[in-house]
């Protein structure tokens, strides 16, 4: 079974928008490990902060769909 790390981040309502994320991610994979939630200036252009984490996760689906389904 492969560990899966997913990096996860937004500046456009990041609450919510991490928030579906994880539960997105736990309908489809089961239990989850989020790592804290760190929030860091946009770079490069003008904007909201962004707020980043990490999700991981266990499966055995190929890393194919895994893509598939984040993309």
């Amino acid at each position: 079974m492969a560990e899966i790390y997913v990096s996860v981040g937004s500046n456009v309502e990041p609450e919510r928008h991490l928030r579906a994320a994880a539960v997105a991610l736990a309908d489809r994979y089961g239990l989850l490990r989020l790592s804290p939630v760190y929030r860091n200036p946009a770079v490069g252009f003008e904007g909201d902060d962004f707020l980043n984490a990490v999700i991981a996760f266990r499966t055995e689906a190929p890393v194919t769909d895994i893509a598939a389904a984040l993309g």
